[in-house]
């Protein structure tokens, strides 16, 4: 009869483990992650055609991003693929309903066709966003 009822003792204190194991779980890790911070964005424009431009001058490419959800907009970080273009952004979090830039610098030293990619980390749940860029140097 002692072991059915410690079986049973020890059955409980192990059920209470396990289950606030998992009450912590959720609230640490779940409840808390950055689906609570996440906000919605919307672009005028992902792809930017900047035409023609004269060899060795600058080309600018200007990227509208506005918060349409609840929470606030941050910009984790915007990667460039070429050591040609330069992206500078306003590291401040963008409220709700407001809109923000990141405006992109090409330098225009290599005559031809290009395309550079920028990808673009955000609080939002389809992060990152790529953002690109196109023209002719003459």
């Amino acid at each position: 009869m002692k072991t059915n009822r410690g079986k049973l003792f020890y059955g409980i204190i192990g059920l209470i483990f396990v289950v606030n194991c998992l009450l912590v779980y959720y609230f640490q890790y779940v409840k808390n992650t950055d689906a609570d911070v996440f906000t919605e964005v919307k672009l005028d424009a992902s792809h930017i055609d900047l035409g023609n431009s004269k060899l060795n001058q600058y080309s600018f490419a200007d990227y509208k991003i506005q918060n349409i959800g609840t929470g606030l907009l941050t910009i984790k970080n915007v990667k460039i693929d070429c050591h040609c273009t330069v992206a500078e952004w306003d590291k401040a979090a963008v409220p709700p309903q407001h809109s923000t830039n990141i405006r992109v610098k090409y330098d225009n030293h290599i005559q031809g066709y290009y395309k550079r990619v920028i990808v673009v980390e955000l609080n939002t749940p389809n992060s990152p966003i790529v953002l690109t860029f196109a023209g002719n140097t003459k």
